[in-house]
């Protein structure tokens, strides 16, 4: 008898192969869109429609983008649904990011005079360390505040249009 002749007849415990799976098994339906877009805005903060959530997904998955990175952009209008084109179009200009480090680069500026007057001029020693951490907390907010609002949306930005520019079936 040779391998093909041969019948199985037991039970089948543990994995089964591909080929041995029988067509009746009940698939379920897809989730509905509605679902989709509210996991995929619980997930990412990303309210969108579904051509731009198909896109973003890829981005992600192929691409290594966050969630985060991606909303960041898309909240600050960085990342924009462009409906001529079908597609996410980036919006990132050169300007915008010139702006956020002229204002990090002022921001440190005006720290750095701000910790050598008031070391030169607060006259008590309670007042001095006070000034320095209240000056210092007021540099790190704006900072930040730059930072998550113009250079790192920009940067994302620009990072997705190298890409799409590259890849026409992103």
């Amino acid at each position: 008898m040779s391998a093909r002749d041969q019948v199985f007849t037991g039970t089948v415990t543990g994995d089964v192969a591909g080929r041995d799976v029988v067509n009746n098994i009940h698939v379920g339906h897809a989730r509905p869109e509605s679902e989709l877009q509210a996991l995929f805005l619980k997930h990412t903060g990303i309210d969108c429609r579904r051509e731009a959530r198909e896109q973003f997904e890829l981005l992600m998955l192929e691409h290594g983008f966050t969630g985060k990175e991606l909303s960041r952009a898309w909240r600050f209008g960085s990342l924009v649904w462009s409906e001529a084109a079908k597609r996410l179009k980036p919006s990132a200009r050169k300007t915008d990011m010139a702006v956020g480090w002229t204002g990090t680069f002022l921001m440190t500026s005006v720290l750095i005079y701000a910790l050598i007057d008031t070391m030169n001029r607060m006259p008590g020693p309670f007042l001095k360390p006070i000034t320095l951490l209240v000056t210092c907390v007021v540099y790190l907010g704006v900072t930040r505040a730059l930072l998550l609002t113009t250079i790192f949306p920009q940067a994302t930005a620009m990072r997705v249009e190298k890409i799409l520019s590259g890849d026409n079936a992103c």
